[in-house]
């Protein structure tokens, strides 16, 4: 982890998972480590990123009737055909953790896709804006649905449900 001091408080400094440095001229291939950091001779390039609202195809009105199991689709059709069984499945793992950590902010801004210039394709980005809900209610939900029973968060919907990894 790398802290910095900054006035009279450590920060931590968070690498942006966005962007990747190269040697000029240069282009990424399967081999290339896009976790390289800034460097003498290194040009910084940036991967295109879009939200799981632009993948899915709707509007922010329409983000309320979907679904984990829709966006799971989603990637199947826009995904690289490589990294669709692992996206899939962490999409799965990330919905489960949504619901230990009740983090209802799981809207579809809050999933990403990065183009990565390796495959070159749409792949999973790492998660990011999660906003754990402690609480002591007895029934809760997530923003988008999760199986049978809709947005509640439970894991016998969770698996109730077609699994997204499939």
């Amino acid at each position: 982890m790398n802290t910095r001091i900054i006035g009279e408080r450590r920060i931590m400094m968070i690498r942006r998972f966005d962007r990747y440095w190269l040697a000029q001229g240069s282009q990424p291939t399967v081999a290339t480590d896009l976790m390289l950091l800034p460097a003498d001779g290194l040009t910084g390039r940036r991967m295109g990123f879009v939200s799981g609202l632009t993948l899915v195809g709707c509007d922010e009105t329409q983000s309320r009737t979907k679904s984990y199991a829709g966006l799971a689709l989603a990637v199947r059709k826009y995904c690289h055909p490589s990294v669709i069984r692992a996206d899939n499945e962490e999409l799965f793992k990330r919905m489960v953790f949504n619901i230990f950590a009740s983090n209802d902010d799981d809207h579809l801004r809050n999933h990403g896709f990065l183009w990565d210039p390796r495959l070159p394709g749409w792949r999973l980005s790492p998660l990011y804006d999660v906003l754990p809900r402690p609480g002591l209610a007895t029934e809760r939900y997530l923003h988008l649905g999760i199986g049978p029973q809709g947005r509640l968060a439970t894991l016998d919907n969770a698996l109730g449900g077609v699994p997204c990894s499939r």
